[in-house]
């Protein structure tokens, strides 16, 4: 039994991964990241993605679970929240991997295989997009769940919000969506968002698989006691972490700017004047 190292919580709101040190850490480590400085998990962008893993609760010990759990909702649909929940039960956890968002992008899988081989539990890019290949590679020995917001349009408002106040440089919409901002592309984005949800309930139909999938919505209520059921977990004794919410995200005014410009000269370049967040 080895001991999971401790994540740092100010509060079940304030997600903060841990500084990632040791062999395994440096055989995963994406290319130009630095691991010895501690970052919130809800600024995974281009230039922060990386692993986290271990146990919100600094007294726990990491026991074998006996599924690998695949968060595979789009971003924006609460999957911080999701990945804060798998922490704090207890799962060996990784978020964003913007490395290997590009090699799923271009129809490779093997660092993705190897990397969830390794650990346990998984949310954010680029699984959402490999849920096909991780389904064929662990079967029964995975579960899935879909967050979802409460309607399309809730997610494509929370998506230009981020979009607009992230680094302009450092996200991972282009790979994932294939546009630099939602702006002025709201209909594609949409069309994306409701084609993902339909084909992942038709894909485990399909394979008569329904009962490796979840779908869960915050907004709706769902929270403990419908997440640990799923994953035959004990509901921790402490409050459902709504992570990375909208009044807890950080606002750097030079992003914010830098943005504005950027979604400006799309608009402008597709004839429309104008734009709002």
């Amino acid at each position: 039994m080895r001991k999971v190292g401790a994540q740092t919580a100010a509060s079940p709101g304030k997600l903060r991964g841990r500084a990632i040190s040791g062999p395994r850490a440096a055989a995963g480590r994406p290319p130009g990241v630095d691991f010895r400085r501690r970052i919130r998990h809800s600024d995974l962008t281009l230039g922060d993605q990386g692993m986290i893993s271990g146990s919100l609760d600094p007294g726990a010990t990491s026991m074998p679970k006996p599924f690998k759990i695949f968060g595979i909702g789009l971003n924006k649909t609460g999957t911080t929240t999701l990945g804060a929940c798998l922490m704090q039960l207890g799962y060996d956890h990784m978020s964003a991997r913007r490395d290997l968002l590009v090699e799923v992008a271009g129809g490779r899988h093997e660092k993705l295989f190897q990397v969830c081989d390794r650990h346990e539990s998984f949310e954010d890019w680029p699984y959402p997009l490999a849920y096909r290949e991780l389904f064929a590679r662990y079967g029964e020995g995975a579960r899935f769940i879909l967050t979802v917001r409460a309607s399309p349009q809730a997610w494509l408002a929370s998506l230009k919000a981020h979009a607009a106040r992230i680094s302009p440089v450092d996200h991972c919409r282009l790979l994932a969506y294939g546009y630099a901002y939602p702006h002025g592309f709201e209909a594609q984005h949409l069309a994306f968002y409701e084609r993902h949800v339909a084909e992942v309930r038709a894909f485990f139909r399909a394979e008569g698989a329904e009962h490796l999938l979840k779908v869960l919505c915050w907004e709706r209520g769902d929270g403990w006691a419908e997440l640990c059921s799923f994953l035959d977990e004990a509901p921790p004794n402490r409050p459902f972490p709504h992570a990375n919410s909208k009044a807890e995200a950080r606002r750097n005014p030079l992003r914010t700017w830098a943005n504005s410009r950027r979604i400006s000269e799309q608009l402008r370049l597709l004839g429309r004047d104008g734009w709002a967040r």
